[in-house]
């Protein structure tokens, strides 16, 4: 029988919330900050209150050291007397590894890591890349059969949260039977990581399905704009622009009035390496921040990261075949132009998703 998970959890003003869950699911945990993610993972792991079944083993009560899980840190949570290898070992060792058998782990999983080099060294002496590294080896090599991931790559770069995707991503395929669960503010964790979304808000599950449904039918406008969405805030200034809060405009299909976000999918944007001569009237100059390759469902299929200085802080997510990012150079560093068509462009009025009145009928479609 296929070992199941289930967790309840309530925490009195803060979470009150149910999951159920099978070995083998990779489950991304979404909401805004508060929501919940968080504590969910820990009454899991046994750091928080929270009822929880494994496999028909009741868990509530055993310290975390009694739970076959591994959990993995925004702030990796390092500790700072033991070297980098004996802070790997410590996860085998915690499972009940003999001490060269629990070192012989961390080596292997340093290598693949890339940080051989660094054993000796104490956490410290590592960059927070470096460290974060390392806390996702000590996770995997206890071989946990749930591993926790609260927000891994947050604190790291584009380019090796990249990297590390790849790596955990490749792990999980020779795991098939580890269940994961993910909480993430990161739509590129979502579509290389997970099968299942769980959406929460105020503390509670609000949401339950695949991404590609919760890309199509968000909940909330935090689902909204995490999966699928490009998301711009800014003001409508009723002649089908929408003027952004710190920088930039944006062109919609349609003419509103008021604060708004407007909204396209990575799928709408097309990406060239000389200024667009077509009818889009959205182009801006980008720069490539990296590319992810999709999981199995979107095989063949890359998720580019965008900086665009004319929308000021709001990067852009773009998809295109990884055969046609080869083809225009599209990689890490790379200078491109993006576009959109103004029809492609949708105008939310937030959350509650309910589009703001219209000020006169909607502008011309691009031709």
């Amino acid at each position: 029988m296929t070992p199941r998970l289930a967790v309840s959890v309530d925490v009195p003003g803060r979470l009150r919330a149910e999951l159920g869950a099978r070995a083998g699911e990779r489950i991304a945990l979404v909401g805004p900050n508060g929501a919940g993610k968080t504590s969910m993972l820990r009454a899991i792991a046994g750091t928080a209150p929270g009822r929880t079944t494994w496999a028909g083993r009741d868990w509530t009560g055993r310290p975390p050291y009694q739970r076959p899980v591994g959990l993995v840190h925004q702030d990796h949570q390092l500790f700072p007397h033991l070297s980098v290898l004996e802070n790997v070992a410590f996860g085998p060792r915690a499972a009940g590894a003999p001490r060269r058998r629990a070192r012989d782990l961390a080596r292997s999983w340093l290598e693949r890591v890339g940080l051989a080099e660094y054993a000796a060294r104490r956490p410290t002496e590592l960059s927070g890349g470096q460290a974060q590294r390392v806390a996702i080896a000590r996770a995997l090599a206890s071989e946990p059969e749930v591993l926790l991931l609260d927000e891994p790559f947050a604190a790291l770069d584009v380019g090796l949260a990249i990297e590390l995707r790849d790596l955990l991503a490749e792990h999980l395929r020779e795991r098939p039977d580890r269940l994961v669960l993910l909480a993430t503010h990161e739509a590129l964790d979502v579509h290389a990581l997970a099968e299942r979304v769980v959406v929460l808000e105020h503390g509670e599950v609000v949401q339950d399905a695949d991404p590609a449904t919760v890309a199509e039918s968000p909940a909330t406008g935090h689902a909204a704009r995490l999966l699928g969405l490009n998301v711009l805030r800014g003001t409508a200034t009723g002649d089908g622009t929408v003027v952004l809060a710190d920088g930039g405009a944006v062109h919609t299909g349609d003419r509103h009035l008021g604060p708004v976000l407007a909204a396209f999918a990575p799928s709408t944007i097309t990406l060239t390496r000389e200024r667009p001569t077509g009818s889009a009237r959205n182009a801006w100059r980008a720069r490539v921040l990296g590319v992810a390759a999709g999981s199995d469902d979107r095989a063949g299929v890359g998720r580019v990261h965008l900086h665009v200085p004319a929308l000021g802080r709001h990067d852009l997510r773009a998809d295109i075949t990884l055969t046609s990012a080869a083809s225009l150079g599209v990689e890490r560093g790379a200078e491109v132009w993006a576009s959109v068509k103004a029809t492609e462009v949708s105008v939310f009025a937030g959350p509650a998703g309910q589009p703001p009145p219209r000020a006169v009928p909607p502008a011309p479609a691009d031709r």
